[in-house]
């Protein structure tokens, strides 16, 4: 007889609980619940380092229908080289499998990588909950192994995602330097793919020895105001005749030098960017906003040239939570 899977739940900082079916592994977690509302691209939002420490809520009512590809370094559809949530929760986690790069299914997947799945939840009342409220503390709690809550932005979690050492991935003559906050895989590859070398150097690498054209400080988890050495050196570095772009968690950063500060937004979404599209050279238009391409300052900074020719870095993403995205 097939055994029956524990009862499971999820329990919020409020009091809120929430029963669900359990897959994937079966073990409790705790951390801080933030949504995405994403149609597609899970096995890129589950390896996003931006989510260490976080419990994920996907909106959209069906995941996991096209599997997972298989894990050996030559798909991008990963954006590290694990799953960095601590929890998923979704509506309806699908079994079966249909892509013709798909190995396994999702919660086969979770199962190995040893990540807790909640599912049979109505994810839109719960996503509701958290964009009225922002994002709070939760835990998936699996049978009687009650675990506390734990805030994860308390650990250094930048530190723990972040490369170990410097690497170089060739390219062409000019180099941007990647400061490592937890850098997801297709940023480098956008950088690559545009004719730049890339430079990735660990979170507190004194990169200022260097000989490059741009910096790009990169996405990550947890609360910028303790990046204090990112900081520093963000502020050594504008002084140089340097583009210096932030993503994410890294354009945070920026305006933390001199001790300035940020205000947070009281939403726990971490959603896919808004559809754009070119409306000029240099620059891209979406019905909520236009700005200008950093990755053309870089190609720009030394010929002059007016770089429409050169498409915008695609695959990037918005992520964070009330608590550590401005």
């Amino acid at each position: 007889m097939e055994r029956k899977p524990p009862a499971t739940r999820l329990v919020l900082e409020d009091g809120t609980t929430v029963a669900g079916r359990l897959y994937g592994f079966p073990k409790s977690v705790a951390g801080e619940i933030v949504f995405n509302t994403g149609m597609v691209g899970y096995p890129e939002a589950l390896t996003d380092p931006s989510y260490s420490g976080q419990i994920l809520v996907l909106t959209y009512p069906l995941v996991g229908n096209y599997g997972v590809p298989a894990r050996n370094g030559t798909d991008m559809s990963f954006e590290s080289g694990r799953i960095q949530v601590a929890g998923l929760i979704v509506s309806e986690l699908a079994h079966g499998y249909s892509h013709v790069t798909a190995c396994d299914s999702l919660p086969e997947w979770l199962r190995q990588e040893g990540i807790p799945c909640l599912a049979g939840v109505d994810t839109r009342a719960l996503t509701k909950r958290l964009r009225e409220q922002g994002s709070m503390l939760g835990k998936i709690v699996v049978g009687t192994d009650d675990v506390p809550f734990d805030d994860p932005n308390r650990h250094d979690l930048v530190a723990a995602v972040s490369v170990r050492e410097r690497v170089i991935y060739p390219g062409g003559e000019r180099t941007a330097v990647v400061v490592d906050c937890g850098c997801k895989s297709s940023i480098i590859e956008n950088l690559r793919v545009r004719g730049l070398t890339v430079i990735r150097v660990p979170s507190d690498y004194d990169f200022l020895a260097e000989d490059f054209d741009a910096v790009l400080v990169s996405n990550g988890p947890g609360d910028p105001s303790v990046c204090t050495t990112i900081i520093r050196n963000i502020e050594r570095a504008m002084r140089l005749d340097r583009p210096i772009m932030g993503v994410c968690l890294g354009h945070q950063l920026l305006p933390l030098r001199r001790e300035r500060k940020r205000t947070s937004s009281n939403s726990a979404i971490a959603a896919t960017t808004s559809p754009v599209s070119r409306r000029e050279p240099g620059a891209v238009s979406s019905l909520r906003r236009t700005t200008v391409s950093p990755l053309t300052r870089i190609l720009c900074l030394r010929d002059g040239s007016h770089g429409s020719r050169m498409p915008m870095m695609g695959r990037t993403r918005e992520c964070g939570t009330a608590r550590d995205r401005s």
